[in-house]
């Protein structure tokens, strides 16, 4: 099946379905990411700072952070965070 045909495929379904397929894909891209001996025991708590970026940055979900439009704030909004007490 191709991607086109995947996600034609995805318009005919009802939220509950999506949501499984979701869930599916989240655990297959745990074991991509995560070689481990059990993968069914990986939690996110699990997944690295990197493991994360590499999962966004592959995720065609939050593919619309690249459209301009997104691009809201500038180095000269707001005022810079102090951490110190």
């Amino acid at each position: 099946m191709s991607k086109v045909e995947v996600l034609e495929a995805i318009q005919k379904l009802t939220l509950e379905e999506i949501l499984e397929i979701i869930e599916a894909a989240s655990q297959r891209l745990r074991q991509l990411l995560l070689p481990a001996s059990n993968p069914a025991t990986i939690q996110d708590d699990d997944l690295t700072s990197a493991q994360w970026e590499s999962a966004i940055a592959i995720n065609p979900s939050f593919a619309f952070l690249h459209d301009p439009e997104e691009d809201i704030y500038t180095l000269e909004d707001g005022k810079p965070v102090s951490y110190e007490g």
